[in-house]
């Protein structure tokens, strides 16, 4: 009689390990990457935890980027400290354990299938979302934790990957080129009109705003002149 209690209880204790568990569907890696905004690669350089608004506790891991498909230069404030979200870490010295979340070496280079949230950028599919290069066979691989050897869903040539970021997103993994100014985009005036910030002031218009200028002033000196020369030319004629 009371090794039943125990059973019953080693049997919800298995269901509740169940449930925490996470189950990978083998979905195509071109599928992920039509559900996802976008791809990135870079070298992973530390992590912290926080809570979002809607109480879930997550990992903010941050990369230093090389390449990017997908993501416009806008959405990247700065390359060297791009944020990417996934669940689970710690908060208030609780762990919150979730399985299936990716790991990540200190300046391991990963390639990550990221999608935006209203918290910033998320790996869609945990560990399925992070991509190592590997090389076999005198050829590259992009290969993922999950699903490692089965060919388009954990595993595919890197020149076929590259040519379904181009179908998908418009071009293969570009190095990102860092302009000379920040855009901070547009804002609203009072009346709800968008406008340019006037702190912004590209460094290509202040270069092509300085030739009006120098042809504004030896204008002005020229007419400065031509008086002075008209006056002299009448008094040697008289």
């Amino acid at each position: 009689m009371l090794k039943k209690p125990k059973s019953i209880f080693l049997f919800f204790l298995l269901v509740l390990s169940t449930t925490k568990a996470t189950v990978f569907v083998e979905t195509s890696i071109e599928d992920r990457l039509e559900q996802a905004s976008g791809v990135i690669r870079g070298s992973f350089i530390g992590k912290s935890y926080k809570k979002l608004p809607s109480g879930r506790v997550v990992t903010e891991a941050t990369f230093k980027l090389t390449d990017v498909s997908g993501i416009g230069p806008n959405e990247i404030v700065n390359h060297n400290n791009f944020k990417v979200l996934y669940p689970g870490g710690v908060w208030q010295n609780r762990i919150h354990k979730i399985h299936g979340s990716p790991e990540f070496k200190m300046n391991e280079e990963v390639i990550l299938v990221i999608k935006k949230d209203r918290f910033g950028y998320i790996m869609p599919d945990l560990s399925l979302s992070k991509y190592n290069v590997i090389q076999e066979d005198g050829k590259s691989y992009v290969k993922s934790a999950i699903f490692s050897e089965k060919k388009g869903i954990g595993k595919m040539a890197f020149s076929e990957f590259e040519i379904l970021l181009q179908n998908i997103y418009g071009s293969p993994l570009h190095k990102l080129t860092v302009d000379k100014y920040i855009d901070k985009g547009r804002v609203r005036d009072a009346n709800g009109n968008e406008r340019t910030p006037a702190s912004i002031k590209r460094v290509k218009e202040t270069e092509d705003d300085d030739i009006p200028v120098i042809w504004f002033v030896l204008g002005l000196g020229l007419m400065g002149f031509l008086p002075t020369l008209f006056f002299r030319g009448k008094r040697n004629e008289s």
